[in-house]
């Protein structure tokens, strides 16, 4: 769900930069609509925070099945959770399985699940220029996108399968 708890005002507020570094960058978020801060729906707010020159850069996908959403996560550039708070997230988990290079939260449970600058990236999403900056990273530097996705994934199989689970 589109929700402030999910950080998705600081992606919003962080996009005008990573557009400005990757002009053809595009940005596309999944997720039931949620309650903007003062009860508005959600996606209005986030268009209107938005400059226009960056608005058709932006697309909104609403929900979709999650095995759609593996599909829609293993073709991505780069996969981002900048989350306030989560108790123990699985769409970055899911998205790193895909092996795709992942940024995930600083705060809560996310130092627990990403190593930063090993298998994911970590950020503040009180910083929308350190989300920025991350997503510039991962977007530009192709060496990293492919390291980064490829230990994602390892360490989803290693900590999260089945037989590691059950044991």
């Amino acid at each position: 769900t589109l929700t402030a708890n999910k950080g998705v005002i600081s992606l919003i507020e962080a996009w005008p930069k990573v557009l400005a570094a990757v002009p053809k960058a595009e940005l596309h978020l999944y997720g039931k609509g949620g309650r903007a801060p003062h009860g508005e729906p959600m996606q209005p707010h986030l268009v209107a925070r938005l400059p226009e020159s960056v608005r058709a850069s932006v697309f909104f996908h609403g929900h979709i099945p999650r095995e759609q959403l593996g599909l829609v996560m293993a073709r991505a550039r780069v996969a981002v959770f900048p989350s306030y708070s989560e108790t123990f997230g699985l769409a970055p988990l899911e998205a790193m399985a895909t092996g795709c290079p992942t940024i995930y939260t600083k705060l809560s449970c996310g130092s627990e699940m990403v190593r930063h600058g090993v298998d994911g990236i970590l950020v503040d999403p009180r910083q929308p220029a350190e989300i920025a900056a991350a997503l510039v990273q991962v977007l530009a530097d192709d060496a990293l996108a492919e390291r980064l996705g490829a230990q994602g994934r390892q360490m989803v199989a290693k900590r999260f399968s089945l037989a590691k689970i059950a044991a």
